[in-house]
C-alpha cells in the first residue's frame, strides 16, 4: 500500500486516468441509451481508471523491471506485435466477424468516426481494465509473472462470459469455443507484449487488429 500512495504514483495515475477519460468521452457522448448523465459517466470513469494506473504505476516496474512507457521497443518485439495483429485480425474477419455482425451488430463500427470512438475507448478503458491493471495487481500478489500471466487470462475469460451471458441472442457453441481459444491466445501474446515493449507494444498490437474493421467501410 505504501508504494500506491507516493506522489509520483498518485500524479502519473491521475494524468493517466484523466487522458482515459477524455479518451472515453466521444463514445460516451454518442451513447443514446445511457440512463445517467454525461458528467457523472466521466467523473467515474476518472475515478475508477485512478485506482487502475494507480496498480500500473506502482507495481509493474517494481516487480517486473521493465517499464511501463518505452520506446526503445526490441525490432524482433515489433516485428512479433505485427506480424501476430495481422494474423488475428484475419482470423476474425473471416471467420467470426461475419458471423457476430449479424447476432450483435452493436458491438461493431458502422463508419471511420464510430471506429476511432470505439478504438479509443477500448486502448483508454478495456485493455486497463483486462490487462494492464489485473497483470500488475496479481503480480504484486504473487510476485511471479507465471502467476500473474495465468490469472489475468482467466479474467479476461470471466469478462467473456459475463458479455456472452448478457447477449439478448444466442451464440452458438462453436462460435463461443473460437471467442474463448481466441481470448487465450491474444491474452497470453499481450501479456508477453507488455513485459518485453510496455504499454505502447500493446496498443499497437491492438490497433493492428482493430484495424481489420476499416475494410469494411464503403
Amino acid at each position: 500500500m505504501r508504494d500506491f500512495v507516493q506522489p509520483r504514483v498518485l500524479t502519473l495515475a491521475a494524468v493517466a486516468a484523466l487522458v482515459s477519460t477524455v479518451s472515453c468521452y466521444p463514445r460516451l457522448a454518442e451513447w443514446s441509451k445511457r440512463e445517467d448523465a454525461l458528467w457523472f459517466l466521466e467523473l467515474m470513469i476518472f475515478c475508477c481508471t485512478s485506482v487502475l494506473w494507480g496498480f500500473v504505476f506502482a507495481w509493474h516496474t517494481r516487480y517486473t523491471a521493465c517499464p511501463v512507457f518505452t520506446l526503445r521497443i526490441e525490432a524482433k518485439w515489433l516485428a512479433t506485435a505485427t506480424a501476430a495483429g495481422c494474423v488475428i485480425a484475419a482470423l476474425l474477419f473471416l471467420f467470426v466477424d461475419p458471423t457476430l455482425r449479424q447476432l450483435i451488430p452493436e458491438d461493431y463500427p458502422t463508419g471511420f468516426r464510430d471506429w476511432l470512438e470505439k478504438l479509443l475507448f477500448g486502448l483508454a478503458l478495456t485493455q486497463l481494465f483486462i490487462l494492464f491493471a489485473p497483470f500488475d495487481w496479481l503480480i504484486r500478489l504473487g510476485k511471479h509473472q507465471g502467476f500473474a500471466t495465468i490469472g489475468t487470462i482467466i479474467f479476461g475469460l470471466v469478462v467473456l462470459a459475463m458479455k456472452i451471458h448478457s447477449e439478448k441472442v444466442a451464440i452458438g457453441p462453436l462460435m463461443v469455443s473460437a471467442l474463448v481459444l481466441g481470448r487465450i491466445v491474444s491474452g497470453y501474446l499481450a501479456v508477453q507484449l507488455y513485459l518485453r515493449g510496455g504499454l505502447l507494444l500493446v496498443c499497437w498490437f491492438t490497433f493492428v487488429v482493430e484495424a481489420r474493421h476499416l475494410l469494411s467501410f464503403k
